[in-house]
């Protein structure tokens, strides 16, 4: 009898082994399909109070050169932002895992999470793509709290509002 329960035992933890070791494959696999650079798309923000108008924060943007680019080998990815008003651009470093179907991309540093923010996105910005076809990347993750003032004067004088903001990566081809 104790023979069959230490088989038992043995059997349970190959059968884990097997198991974690498939799904960091997948992963690698998924980020792997999503590896190349995409344009940004879409990245407007729609406040609660439907008061207020969509704020179109792609138009900071000089869309011709800010690039996503996803390493999918390593899981490393590079937020290349050049902003329209020629003030300047960034290097944001994020890190990407996948499964068929999510991409979640989370800041490095602090000032990564930053440099995000002032773009209203997120630490951490969880994309959804087809598993057949990975040419764009989707998301519309609910912001509570957002400082709209701090990201354009304009808007003085107006509390933190919530909100949904609709993000678009389009793949690039080359």
């Amino acid at each position: 009898m104790p023979f069959r329960s230490h088989l038992a035992a043995a059997a349970a933890l190959v059968v884990v082994l097997v198991a974690s070791g498939c799904d960091s494959n997948s992963s690698n696999s998924a980020l792997r399909e999503l590896d190349g650079t995409y344009t940004v798309a879409q990245l407007l923000f729609d406040p609660a109070p439907q008061v207020l108008p969509d704020v179109d924060v792609l138009a900071r943007l000089n869309t011709s050169a800010t690039r996503l680019e996803i390493f999918g080998e390593d899981g490393q990815v590079l937020f290349r932002t050049r902003f329209a008003d020629a003030s300047g651009s960034r290097l944001t470093e994020m890190t990407a895992a996948a499964t068929r179907g999510r991409a979640t991309l989370t800041a490095v540093t602090v000032d990564d999470e930053s440099e995000l923010a002032d773009l209203l996105l997120p630490r951490q910005i969880v994309l959804t793509y087809s598993a057949t076809d990975p040419s764009d990347l989707t998301g519309e993750p609910f912001l509570t709290n957002v400082d709209l003032a701090a990201f354009d004067p304009q808007y003085n004088g107006l509390g933190p509002v919530d909100g949904t903001l609709r993000i678009r990566f389009a793949r690039s081809v080359n």
